[in-house]
């Protein structure tokens, strides 16, 4: 991963990616709003992975620049000076549609994963061949390829939104985004567990205004998934 942002000539930092597993009682601490913890520990890997994003924007909810939280499960191979090239002009065109832009994603691949085919009204669900349906997507499609977010869905489709993942997220206005997922967050406050959870990539298409999808631009991964009990990492 490093060797790879460093022949794009990118600026980075690396973050240590949270293991929960290292937090007595699943309680993590942030710094603004205090001890968190999850009692499911069945998924004790989405919080890991949606505490490490959290801890990003949370560091840099001040910082007016731009920044990319990057996870090291994409593929090398096709992630290139070509498709940053193609993603940053689609990411100037869409800003200057909508300056309040908060967070952009790529499509990603996979396993167990959804890709969008060239009609931005329909996505693909590999494995079942499910689609969506066309008016709930023809609406919030701009400018052919820009899928304009949050999507209320029933709870059938959200099975199906597992395309927009979370290994490329490029984050136009973190304080937004910092606020959007303080907002979310229903934590009790006498014991600091969280009475609902939902996975960062849920919480990215369903809640948080002015999130985007390039419905156009496919970021490939690696199929594999991230395991927690091993060291991992997540790179900003």
């Amino acid at each position: 991963m490093e060797t790879m942002l460093t022949n794009l000539n990118l600026e980075y930092d690396r973050f240590d990616a949270v293991n929960i597993n290292e937090h007595a009682d699943m309680t993590y601490t942030t710094e603004t709003i205090g001890s968190i913890r999850l009692a499911n520990r069945k998924m004790k890997g989405a919080f890991g992975c949606f505490l490490s994003h959290f801890s990003i924007i949370e560091q840099n909810r001040d910082n007016p620049e731009p920044f990319v939280i990057l996870e090291d499960d994409i593929d090398g191979s096709c992630f290139d000076k070509q498709w940053l090239d193609e993603f940053n002009t689609k990411i100037d065109h869409l800003i200057s549609l909508d300056p309040e832009t908060v967070i952009v994603r790529p499509v990603t691949n996979g396993k167990h994963r959804a890709v969008c085919v060239s009609d931005p009204a329909h996505w693909i669900y590999t494995k079942k061949g499910y689609k969506y349906p066309e008016e709930l997507m023809r609406d919030r499609v701009i400018d052919g390829q820009y899928v304009k977010l949050p999507i209320i869905l029933s709870k059938q489709q959200k099975k199906y939104i597992l395309g927009l993942a979370t290994p490329y997220c490029y984050i136009h206005n973190a304080r937004e985004l910092y606020n959007a997922l303080v907002n979310i967050l229903d934590v009790n406050p006498e014991t600091g567990v969280l009475r609902t959870f939902r996975a960062i990539d849920r919480l990215y298409t369903g809640f948080v205004e002015h999130s985007y999808c390039i419905n156009s631009m496919i970021l490939w991964r690696r199929d594999v998934e991230s395991d927690i009990t091993k060291v991992s990492k997540t790179t900003s």
